[in-house]
C-alpha cells in the first residue's frame, strides 16, 4: 500500500496517509473527518480512484493565497505528529489556545489539507457576485425610487398600486396575467432598504442630521470609551445646541 494512494472504499474516496505495523492511516476525502486507522486487509481490495484536486487555483487573489499559507502555518506543527493521535490532539489544542482559534476550525483546515495535499485548498472562498435583479425586482425598485423614497411620504400600498398601473397593465388598463404580489413588494422593500437613505429621502437631510444621525464624535467617545460600558439615568431630555443667531446646530 503506497502513501498518498487514493482508493474507493464503499461510497467514499479515501487517501492513504501512512502505513504502520500492518495498518493504514487514511482520511475520507469526501466527509473530511479526522484521520482513522484501518487494517491493510480491509483495504487491499479497494480499487484506485481519481485524487481530489483544487479547482481554479489560477483565479485566487493575493489575499486568498496569503490566507491559505497562514492557515497552513497553523496546522504544520500537528502534521509532524500525523500518526500519533494523542500527541497530535495535544498539539492542536495548544495551537487553538495560543492563536485564539476554535479547535473545530483548526481540525477543518487540517482535514482539508490532508484530503487535497495542496496548501491552496485552504484558501478562503471568494465573495460571490451580487445576484442580478429580475425584471420584476427592477420594476419594484423603480417604483420605490419614484414614489416611495420622496418627501411626499406615500404609503407602501399606494406605491404598489402605482407600480401595477405603470408596469403591469396593458393599453386597456387591465392587469397582465403575471405581476408581483403586495407581499413580495413589501419583502423587497424591507430587504433592500437602507435606513439612512429612507430617512433622508422622506424627512430631509436637515431633519436626519438633527434627529436621526448616529452620534460618533469625540463627545460620544469620551462618554463611552469602551463598548458595552455606559451609565444613564431615567430622565428623557431633548437638548439642542444653538449658535448666536438662534439656529440649531446639533442635538
Amino acid at each position: 500500500m503506497k502513501i498518498n494512494a487514493v482508493l474507493t472504499m464503499g461510497n467514499a474516496v479515501i487517501r492513504i496517509l501512512a502505513v504502520k505495523e500492518g495498518r493504514c492511516l487514511y482520511i475520507d476525502c469526501s466527509a473530511k473527518k479526522m484521520p482513522a486507522w484501518a487494517s491493510l486487509e480491509a483495504l487491499e481490495d479497494c480499487p484506485e480512484a481519481q485524487p481530489p484536486v483544487v479547482t481554479d487555483t489560477a483565479g485566487l487573489t493575493a489575499g486568498q493565497m496569503q490566507a491559505a499559507r497562514e492557515r497552513f502555518t497553523l496546522i504544520a506543527p500537528a502534521l509532524a505528529y500525523l500518526t500519533d493521535d494523542t500527541e497530535r490532539r495535544h498539539v492542536m489544542c495548544r495551537i487553538a489556545l495560543e492563536r485564539g482559534i476554535s479547535l473545530q476550525t483548526l481540525k477543518r483546515y487540517f482535514c482539508r489539507y490532508l484530503a487535497y495535499q495542496d496548501i491552496y485548498a485552504l484558501a478562503p472562498a471568494g465573495r460571490k457576485p451580487p445576484n442580478e435583479l429580475t425584471q420584476d425586482q427592477k420594476n419594484m425598485r423603480w417604483a420605490l425610487n419614484k414614489y416611495f423614497y420622496t418627501p411626499n411620504k406615500s404609503r407602501l400600498t399606494d406605491v404598489y398600486y402605482k407600480l401595477l398601473a405603470k408596469k403591469y397593465c396593458n393599453w386597456e388598463g387591465k392587469l397582465l396575467p403575471s405581476y408581483p404580489s403586495l407581499r413580495q413588494f413589501r419583502y423587497f422593500e424591507q430587504r433592500y432598504r437602507k435606513q439612512e437613505n429612507y430617512l433622508i429621502s422622506r424627512n430631509g437631510l436637515k431633519n436626519y442630521q438633527r434627529n436621526d444621525r448616529p452620534l460618533l464624535g469625540d463627545g460620544v467617545q469620551e462618554f463611552a470609551p469602551s463598548l458595552g460600558t455606559a451609565m444613564l439615568d431615567a430622565t428623557v431630555c431633548d437638548i439642542y445646541l444653538v449658535n448666536s443667531a438662534g439656529q440649531i446646530v446639533g442635538r
